[in-house]
């Protein structure tokens, strides 16, 4: 496990939380551990039940690799516990 993507998925759950929904974040990192792509929960603030962190990053991920095979990356998430 990479500490600092995992500090990083967390900095984007208290974003989540700051801007009023729930506290989760999610990343995606190549193999080296450079940060691709960033999301955050939505399920409040955009009013959809299927706007968690990590469905928001697969879709952006799709969108911009064009493709639904993300073989050779990393999905890493972070919550704050408490906070929602």
């Amino acid at each position: 496990m990479d500490t600092n993507l995992l500090r990083r998925a967390v900095a984007l759950a208290a974003t989540a939380r700051d801007t009023g929904s729930q506290p989760f974040g999610a990343l995606l990192a190549d193999a080296a551990g450079e940060v691709l792509l960033e999301a955050q929960n939505t399920e409040v603030t955009e009013s959809d039940v299927t706007g968690h962190a990590e469905t928001n990053l697969v879709r952006l991920a799709s969108r911009a690799y064009g493709r639904s095979d993300l073989t050779g990356t990393t999905l890493d998430r972070g919550f704050l516990p408490g906070a929602g």
